[in-house]
């Protein structure tokens, strides 16, 4: 060759669009009781929260629209002009009625109940956002993540007289033939499948809530059990272990480390301590770019990630 090749242009970034509504809307604000389809203004910029199960991100802190995570939960919709009202807030009354009961995270809630923390007033959101009601603490309400389940009523004041508590019903026998594999904690669980735990059979609910599955603290039947898992009866006979991924020392190469600054894509591999994730297929693969509370090895990893199998050093790019 002889001489050098010129630098291609530099992308041009798209001129953004003015909103078609009329002035702009409210003033998002951290923490507000944001809903699929609610718009918001935020740095004279219009957006709008994402249909479920991307809507509980909207009104979480460091998911703000045009942030490098907002795009969770925002889609943006162009530039605004005009008065920007304020985002209401509950009512909070001194003089408000008795209380509900109080906040208790061994009870299983259901949509449309309500309780106190800390003299507010919190109700269950609808299915499907109400299943993050009984989430645990990080989604408690009062909590970063209140919004995902709840919604602020107002407040109150004393107590009222508790409602007659609901009588468990007796398990019946599962219709299958013995029991299904034995539940694993980390196990790679997708909607539909079906384990026994401590004699009882359960069932992985559909997406989103059958990222729970795999996960620790969400065994079938246990306090947070009923997110990822439905009761099918008792059963008899012999119990299969359930297979866990392959840890092979002489595994091969290892795929790019997980870097939380990359964008990826269904299909996609990682690394992560020496251990392989592929990024699940849409919907599930939403969580591989949620931040480092969903990252391969986190907690929270099964919601967006498949666990492969291990490695060793590298692959040749």
């Amino acid at each position: 060759c002889d001489g050098t090749i010129a630098p291609t242009a530099s992308p041009v970034a798209p001129t953004a669009s003015q909103f078609e509504g009329k002035g702009c809307p409210q003033a998002y604000a951290v923490g507000g009781d944001y809903s699929a389809g609610d718009k918001v203004e935020y740095k004279g910029r219009v957006y709008e929260c994402k249909q479920w199960p991307y809507s509980g991100f909207c009104g979480q802190a460091n998911y703000e629209p045009g942030t490098t995570y907002g795009n969770m939960g925002w889609n943006p919709l162009g530039w605004c002009d005009g008065t920007i009202k304020p985002t209401a807030a509950p009512t909070i009354d001194p003089n408000a009625p008795g209380c509900p009961p109080v906040y208790d995270p061994s009870v299983v809630y259901q949509s449309g109940m309500n309780v106190e923390k800390d003299s507010v007033v919190y109700k269950c959101r609808n299915y499907p956002e109400g299943g993050y009601c009984n989430a645990g603490p990080n989604f408690a309400p009062g909590s970063t993540n209140s919004a995902m389940g709840w919604i602020k009523v107002g407040s109150c004041d004393g107590t009222i007289a508790p409602t007659a508590s609901p009588v468990a019903p007796t398990a019946s026998q599962f219709e299958g033939k013995g029991c299904p594999q034995a539940y694993a904690v980390g196990g790679d669980y997708s909607a539909g499948d079906k384990v026994e735990y401590k004699g009882r059979v359960y069932e992985c609910k559909q997406w989103p809530y059958s990222g729970f599955c795999g996960q620790a603290n969400y065994e079938p039947g246990t306090t947070y059990g009923n997110m990822g898992w439905n009761p099918l009866g008792w059963c008899d006979g012999t119990i299969k272990p359930t297979a866990a991924p392959t840890i092979d020392p002489n595994a091969p190469g290892c795929p790019p480390v997980y870097d939380p600054s990359v964008v990826y894509q269904s299909g996609m591999n990682v690394e992560k301590d020496s251990v392989v994730y592929k990024c699940r297929n849409y919907p599930e693969g939403g969580y591989c770019n949620a931040g480092p509370n969903f990252a391969p090895g986190s907690t929270n990893s099964a919601m967006g990630w498949i666990k492969v199998g291990s490695c060793d050093g590298t692959i040749a790019p």
